[in-house]
C-alpha cells in the first residue's frame, strides 16, 4: 500500500487543489477583463503606440499618423521642407512596445481590412482587443515570474500571497486593458530583479556575480527601451552596483556600457536623424513636470520661443513628489502591504542578501520618482509615467514579511493552527475587495 503524500511536498493534494483553484481563478478573470469588462483602449499614449505598431505591420516603418506640429517643426529644422505626413517618423515613444504590437498585429493579419472591420452592433475594435490580450499575457508572465523571485526571496507562502495579491490588483488589470506598456515593464523589470537576486546571492556566497549581472543588464536595457523614463531606474540600478559590486565601478561601467550599446544606435536612427534632437519630440514631456502642459506645446509650429520655466522647477518638483508620497498606495495599485516595506527597512533582517536587496529596490524607487516628479503624472495612477507599480510585488513581499514577522511573536498555541496565516487571509480580502465588488457592476 502506498504512503500518503507528505505534507508540503509538490504531490500534496491540498497544495495540487489550491494551485487549481488560483489558476481557474486566473484565467476567468483574464476571460472576464479582455470579454466582458472591457472597453477599448483607454488611453491616448497606448492608442499612438498600438497605431506606431500598425503602421510598422503595414510596412511602412516607424511611423505615425498622430501629428504634433512641433515634430513637423523639428525636421523642418534639419531639412529644407516640412517631411510628408504620408510616413512621418515618430520620435516620441520608445520603441519596443510598437515593435511588439507590430509583431502582434502582423501575426493576426491586421492588413486584412474586411477580416477586423468592427461589427455594426459592436463599439469596440476587436485589433483593440488583441493589443489588450497581449497585455494580459505579459501581466500573467509577470506573476509567475515573481512568484518565482519571492520565493527564492523568502518563501512559497509568501510568494503565493504575492501572486494573489497581483491576480487581484485592480490597478494591473486597468493597465492590461489601458493598452500601456506598464505590464510589459512589469514583466521586464520582474525578470530583471531575478536575476539581480542571483547575482546578490553569489556574492553573498562568494561566487562569480558576472553571468546574472549581465542577464540583468539585458532586461533592464529593454527596460529603458520599452519606456524613457525608465532610465532612472536604471541609473538607481548602475549606484547600487557600483558601491555593491566587486570589482567596484568595473560592473558599473559594464552596465553603463550595455546602456549604451543599447539606447544610442535607436536614438540616433529615431531621434537624431529625423529631428535633430537627441531626444526627439519627447524633449518637451517635460513641461508636464513644469507645472505647464506638454499638449500646448506639441501644437506649436514655433516652439523656439518657449522657455521651460525652470525658476519653478524645484517647487514643482516637491509638489508632485508630495502627491506621489499622498497617493503611494493608490499608485501601487492599493495593495495594503506595498507601503510597509518602508518598515521593512528598519528591520535587522539576518541574511544579509536580504537585507543588502532591499536598499536596491529602495534606491531604484528613490530614482524613479525623481523622474516622475520631472516629467510629472497628471494622469493619477493610470498616468503613462506612472512606474511605481512596477515596485509594487517587491514591496509588497517585504511587507508581508514584516507582518508575518509581528503575527509570529503572537506565539498562537498548536491547537489553533487555523489562525497562523489568518494575518495573509485579511491582507488579500482587503487588497482583493475594490476588485471583486467592481466586477458585478462592470
Amino acid at each position: 500500500m502506498s504512503n500518503p503524500a507528505p505534507k508540503g511536498s509538490a504531490y500534496d493534494p491540498a497544495k495540487i487543489i489550491r494551485r487549481a483553484i488560483f489558476f481557474v481563478c486566473l484565467l476567468g478573470i483574464a476571460i472576464i477583463s479582455i470579454f466582458f469588462t472591457f472597453h477599448g483602449l483607454s488611453s491616448p499614449r497606448a492608442m499612438e503606440q498600438a497605431q506606431i505598431g500598425r503602421e510598422i505591420a503595414r510596412g511602412n516603418g516607424y511611423s505615425t499618423k498622430v501629428i504634433r506640429p512641433v515634430a513637423l517643426w523639428q525636421m523642418k529644422e534639419v531639412g529644407e521642407d516640412y517631411p510628408s505626413l504620408e510616413s512621418l517618423p515618430d520620435s516620441y515613444h520608445a520603441p519596443l512596445n510598437p515593435c511588439i504590437y507590430a509583431a502582434v498585429l502582423k501575426a493576426a493579419d491586421a492588413g486584412d481590412d474586411k477580416a477586423w472591420r468592427m461589427p455594426p452592433r459592436s463599439n469596440i475594435y476587436q485589433l483593440d482587443r488583441v493589443i489588450a490580450v497581449t497585455c494580459v499575457i505579459f501581466f500573467l508572465i509577470a506573476i509567475g515570474v515573481n512568484y518565482l523571485l519571492v520565493a527564492r526571496i523568502f518563501d512559497t507562502t509568501i510568494a503565493a500571497t504575492v501572486a494573489l495579491l497581483m491576480l487581484f490588483c485592480e490597478l494591473m488589470w486597468s493597465f492590461s486593458q489601458s493598452g500601456l506598456p506598464q505590464m510589459l515593464m512589469l514583466m521586464l523589470f520582474s525578470c530583471a530583479m531575478f536575476f539581480v537576486w542571483r547575482a546578490v546571492e553569489n556574492t553573498e556566497e562568494n561566487r562569480s556575480a558576472l553571468t546574472p549581472i549581465l542577464m540583468s543588464g539585458v532586461f533592464m536595457c529593454l527596460l529603458v527601451l520599452t519606456h524613457w523614463i525608465t532610465i532612472w531606474v536604471y541609473a538607481g540600478y548602475v549606484i547600487f552596483a557600483a558601491v555593491y559590486f566587486k570589482p567596484r565601478g568595473v560592473i558599473a561601467a559594464l552596465l553603463s556600457g550595455m546602456l549604451a550599446i543599447f539606447v544610442i544606435p535607436v536614438i540616433y536612427f529615431l531621434s537624431i536623424s529625423p529631428t535633430g534632437s537627441a531626444f526627439g519630440t519627447a524633449y518637451y514631456a517635460i513641461h508636464d513636470g513644469l507645472g505647464l502642459s506638454q499638449d500646448s506645446i506639441m501644437r506649436s509650429l514655433s516652439p523656439a520661443g518657449e522657455d521651460l520655466g525652470l525658476q519653478g522647477l524645484l517647487l514643482n518638483i516637491l509638489a508632485t513628489t508630495l502627491r506621489q508620497i499622498t497617493d503611494l498606495h493608490r499608485n501601487m495599485g492599493a495593495i495594503l502591504v506595498a507601503p510597509l516595506f518602508f518598515v521593512a527597512l528598519i528591520h535587522p533582517f539576518k541574511r544579509a542578501s536580504l537585507a543588502s536587496f532591499r536598499w536596491l529596490i529602495l534606491l531604484m524607487w528613490i530614482f524613479a520618482g525623481l523622474g516622475m516628479s520631472i516629467y510629472g503624472l497628471r494622469g493619477g495612477a493610470m498616468d503613462p509615467n506612472q512606474i511605481h507599480i512596477l515596485f509594487a510585488p517587491l514591496m509588497a513581499a517585504y511587507g508581508l514579511a514584516m507582518v508575518s514577522i509581528l503575527w509570529a511573536r503572537l506565539n498562537i498555541p498548536q491547537s489553533m493552527d487555523v489562525l497562523r496565516n489568518a494575518h495573509l487571509i485579511i491582507i488579500v480580502a482587503l487588497s482583493a475587495g475594490p476588485m471583486l465588488l467592481s466586477i458585478p457592476q462592470d
